[in-house]
């Protein structure tokens, strides 16, 4: 029997939520690769997230929203 081919992903931009994205592939055992095109890191850049109740879904779906709630309390 002919093995499987590695199968892969790739997610193209998507900013803070591309991360997000290839959380779910790779859950399934598929390989994410996320490329952005912002040309350097964005530390020390403020910022400031809202997360909707649906982006708490969502995280919620892949088992990635309990530190996102966390973080929220710690204010």
């Amino acid at each position: 029997m002919a093995a499987r081919p590695s199968r892969s992903a790739l997610v193209i931009g998507g900013g803070i939520a591309g991360p997000v994205a290839a959380m779910a592939p790779q859950r399934a055992g598929i390989q994410a690769t996320v490329y952005e095109a912002y040309p350097r890191s964005t530390d020390g850049t403020g910022i400031f997230l809202t997360l909707a109740s649906n982006g708490i879904d969502a995280l919620r779906t892949i088992d990635a929203d309990t530190r996102a709630l966390a973080a929220r309390r710690r204010r």
